[in-house]
């Protein structure tokens, strides 16, 4: 296993089981070596349907509002934060490549997002 980073010591808040909340379904979610996912918070509605990670990729916070939903997301480090009704049609991304925040508002939509660390 990769050694952990120290985002990690604050992206996760101590909470209530995240996936007790109502409505909140994780259909499919497939981890490689080394592959790990932080935090996945749910409102109500909210759904992720396919989450894919790859060698030593890593997830740090996923949040979701009413009716937000990521159908793929397939990434390294970053923080994807959604809103009333935002949704991701697909976020994918490589070797070093980061999303660092992603801010939807109500309706907000983006089909593909790729971010090339420096």
């Amino acid at each position: 296993m990769a050694p952990r980073s120290p985002v990690w010591s604050t992206a996760i808040a101590p909470r209530s089981p995240a996936w007790s909340t109502t409505g909140a379904e994780v259909a499919s979610v497939e981890h490689g070596y080394g592959a790990q996912v932080a935090s996945v918070e749910h409102d109500y509605g909210a759904q992720i349907a396919s989450v894919e990670h790859g060698y030593g990729t890593q997830v740090a916070s996923v949040e979701h509002g009413y009716g937000a939903q990521v159908a793929s997301v397939e990434d390294g480090y970053g923080s994807v934060e959604h809103g009333y009704g935002a949704q991701i049609a697909s976020v994918e991304h490589g070797y070093n490549v980061q999303v660092a925040s992603m801010e939807h508002g109500y309706g907000a939509q983006g089909n593909t997002n790729s971010i090339t660390q420096m």
